[in-house]
């Protein structure tokens, strides 16, 4: 039988509700509420007329301004556009001003425009490290991000250690391992414990293999963020491959508590971006905790959302799983297929959509809409399983068996795909791989009753293992659950 869906999108960002200007020629953020963009259109427009309005120098610059469709925006947002380029055309050289400009298009996912206004911020003003980290947070896959993170660095009259981690981040994207550990020992050579800069340190040692630097890393992570998931799981994980089963398990288990989770990283000048959202991120916030009594009022907020805000993924994303967790398929279906025309690199649209399909047993549909998520993120190991069930339905076994053994090597803390490895390999035959299977799981839920039956039930097929069969079978009986009663 098929699970009920899991909520893999994105984290929600957070930040300040306040707009932020910025001051002219100032190397540091002041923040003031949105109507003082008056203001800042208004001195804009005295310095320009005291300077000069001569066509020729201005021109160049006012040219440069991006055009954009802002048909999808809000009139919230389209104003605050409309404010930030009306105090360029009256003060064209201010590269504050083509700051903020990017920082308002990059906060509403416009990365080419933000890009445009920070490249011109940058040579209107060339020693401020801000632009050419501007540039990487809008670009993060170019070829000259890890340029520009450098540039920024040297400009930098601090330390920087956000930029060195985004610039071990990006070395770490290309492969090489070698200079992104360089950028990360430079970080914690300033402050040791450093979440951000153990937690990607401690992904290099693992991949080198030294597995032992890598608990060492994560470890201090978790002293100082102790419920950060991403942690927990890596903890597992390096712990398993150790043959450490136990504490394998007692890692994963924390990590799928309710108060696990993964914080942004701290980084001032995006943090700073996206406080020029509209407020539609907080209404949605708000919405997501309300309780399943309430999937009303729940839906209509995030109907809304959409509708102000079509190109935000995660909107689509959590209206269709909301539809979807309340048996509404057809309407789940279609939200998540609109999110998907947007946005087709969406690995967790992609997932949800397989789960409606799924939930309405149209298995090839589910099939191929889970193995697209899989393709554009080969590390989710909950499609994975997912595919791994679907393909069971579907009668094929085998790419069963090897999508839930590949979303176990990825997360060997995987309950539920352990699981059903054991179901798909009982069901081939496979008694031996299905018992192995079932002993994992109560590794890590010694408690299962459903399991404690399965395994009992599987042991009782051979002479020599009837004990062993005997004392599962009245485990079973003592925690007075049944096979009816399984999760798979």
């Amino acid at each position: 039988m098929l699970s009920a869906p899991h909520d893999e999108s994105p984290p929600i960002v957070t930040g300040s509700q306040r707009k932020v200007v910025y001051s002219p020629r100032k190397g540091k953020s002041t923040p003031i509420p949105v109507v003082g963009l008056a203001v800042l259109v208004l001195s804009a427009g005295v310095a320009w007329f005291m300077v000069g309005s001569g066509s020729q120098g201005p021109n160049k610059w006012v040219n440069r301004l991006p055009e954009v469709a802002l048909d999808q925006l809000s009139e919230r947002a389209t104003s605050l556009v409309a404010g930030c380029v009306e105090a360029i055309q009256l003060n064209p050289e201010d590269a504050e001003g083509w700051g903020l400009l990017g920082r308002v298009y990059l906060a509403h996912q416009f990365a080419g425009p933000a890009s445009e206004c920070f490249q011109v911020a940058w040579e209107l003003d060339q020693d401020n490290f801000k632009w050419p980290y501007s540039l990487v947070m809008a670009e993060p896959g170019s070829e000259e991000a890890i340029d520009y993170c450098r540039q920024a660095i040297e400009l930098c009259p601090h330390e920087g250690i956000e930029i060195r981690c985004r610039l071990a981040e990006l070395y770490f994207g290309s492969g090489d391992l070698a200079k992104s550990r360089e950028a990360l020992e430079t970080v914690i050579e300033i402050v040791p414990d450093y979440p951000r800069a153990n937690m990607m340190l401690a992904q290099i040692y693992l991949q080198d293999g030294q597995i032992q630097k890598g608990i060492q890393q994560a470890e201090l992570v978790l002293q100082s963020q102790p419920d950060r998931r991403e942690a927990l799981r890596f903890l597992s994980q390096a712990h398993f491959r150790l043959g450490n089963s136990e504490k394998s398990s007692e890692y994963a288990i924390q990590s799928d508590k309710p108060g696990a989770f993964d914080p942004a990283w701290d980084d001032l000048l995006y943090q700073e971006a996206m406080s020029l959202r509209r407020d539609v991120n907080r209404i949605v916030q708000e919405a997501m905790r309300l309780p399943a009594s309430r999937v009303e009022q729940k839906l209509k907020i995030l109907r809304e959302a959409v509708a102000e805000e079509p190109h935000e993924p995660n909107w689509h994303g959590f209206l269709g799983q909301t539809l979807l967790k309340s048996r509404r398929y057809s309407e789940a279906e279609s939200v998540l297929k609109n999110g998907i025309g947007l946005h087709p690199l969406s690995a967790s649209l992609h997932y949800s959509l397989g789960l409606v399909f799924l939930n309405q047993k149209k298995l090839d549909l589910g099939i191929k809409s889970l193995q697209e998520a899989v393709k554009i993120k080969p590390d989710f190991d909950r499609a994975l399983t997912d595919l791994g069930i679907a393909y069971r339905e579907n009668q094929q076994a085998a790419q069963a068996i090897q999508s839930l053994q590949k979303a176990i090597s990825i997360f060997p803390g995987n309950l539920r795909a352990k699981l059903n490895l054991g179901v798909t390999c009982e069901m081939t035959g496979d008694l031996s791989g299905a018992a192995q299977a079932y002993r994992q799981c109560l590794a890590l839920d010694p408690n299962s009753g459903d399991v404690h039956l399965l395994l009992g039930k599987i042991l009782l097929q051979s002479v020599e293992t009837q004990r062993e069969a005997e004392m599962h079978l009245e485990k079973a009986k003592e925690l007075n659950l049944g096979i009816n009663g399984l999760q798979k």
